[in-house]
């Protein structure tokens, strides 16, 4: 079952909310498998769309582009890079804390660590979720900052009771 916690740096006066959880090898293989290879994914898409003349150049196709290889290739680089720094971090420091787009830190005396719990997908709680409907829409759709609930597949629901519902099981770490 996947954790996360509630991280600050009191110090720092940082507060990082809740992160996600990571203490030993199966916890990151978790995590890769759920989080990381979507945020892969969308990394691709975009960056596919970069070279259609569809979108900004992101930092996959930077990448590509600095180290001369096509898409694909400077992907699985990437992932290289990004799974042998993870690999390190939590080999020395026992515990890894990663936020919803895949950044990272390893454990800390430094750090607060004021709650920690179980979740029974791979998703971060978040504090506000926003319903919206399209004009002479007939559906409504629930949003957590920048990203879509989908639930069971699901992106769109019949009533406003509905999609609040399914922002709900987001916000409760049940997205995913």
């Amino acid at each position: 079952m996947p954790r996360i916690s509630k991280v600050s740096f009191p110090k720092m006066k940082l507060d990082y909310g809740y992160l996600f959880d990571i203490q030993n090898y199966g916890d990151l293989q978790g995590w890769w498998d759920n989080v990381r290879t979507s945020i892969s994914q969308k990394d691709l898409s975009q960056a596919m769309l970069w070279k259609d003349g569809k979108a900004h150049k992101n930092e996959l196709a930077q990448l590509a582009d600095i180290w001369g290889l096509d898409l694909v290739s400077a992907l699985s680089k990437l992932q290289q890079h990004i799974g042998e720094g993870l690999d390190r971090v939590l080999q020395d420091r026992k515990r890894l804390f990663i936020n919803d787009v895949g950044g990272y830190f390893g454990y800390s005396n430094d750090l607060r660590i004021s709650d920690t719990r179980t979740i029974d997908v791979w998703a971060l709680p978040e504090e506000t979720v926003r319903i919206i409907q399209w004009p002479d829409g007939s559906h409504f759709y629930a949003k957590i900052g920048n990203e879509d609930v989908v639930v069971s597949g699901k992106q769109k629901w019949d009533s406003r009771a509905d999609a609040e519902a399914a922002g709900e099981k987001y916000l409760e770490g049940k997205k995913r």
